[in-house]
């Protein structure tokens, strides 16, 4: 572990994860525009590094832990066309960050009149919640289908929530 940041194989998973979604590019976008991407990038490639050096090879994989989410957009449109879209999901496993991790969440919402969205964002750090347990917040707005976006706002569900 370099600076207590876990092994860049669970970043690397997690944007592979996440890169399915066609709003991942806009996710991606704040990830590279934020100093944290470039620190953990950097302390990744210090950690290889050093790894190479002693001759201990990096793990081929480690699962964290993710997050359900269930939610509804904003209402979008006007008069009979008024309406708004439902989802569900499970987020990316966390991504370390210097000041906590965080998620990816990219996902459809349901039909409504021949028409969905998709869902993509980066979430906020963790919100704890009592008893070591967690959620995190996610805003922002659905792709543009059928002439309009809807936003969205909503919280993850606990992780591991039988324990």
């Amino acid at each position: 572990m370099a600076g207590g940041i876990p092994n860049g194989t669970i970043f690397i998973n997690s944007l592979k994860n996440a890169s399915r979604c066609s709003r991942f590019s806009s996710v991606y976008r704040l990830l590279n525009g934020k100093s944290a991407f470039s620190e953990i990038k950097n302390e990744m490639e210090e950690e290889e590094m050093e790894n190479s050096t002693n001759n201990q090879p990096m793990e081929e994989s480690c699962q964290t832990h993710d997050h359900e989410f269930e939610a509804s957009t904003k209402l979008a449109e006007e008069g009979e066309d008024r309406h708004n879209h439902r989802f569900a999901g499970v987020t990316t496993q966390m991504i370390p960050f210097p000041d906590g991790h965080r998620h990816v969440v990219c996902t459809n919402t349901d039909f409504f009149e021949n028409h969905h969205h998709e869902i993509g964002a980066l979430s906020g750090t963790p919100i704890p919640v009592g008893n070591g347990k967690h959620v995190h917040f996610f805003t922002g707005n659905s792709t543009m289908d059928d002439g309009h976006f809807h936003e969205f706002q909503f919280t993850t569900l606990i992780d591991d929530p039988l324990h």
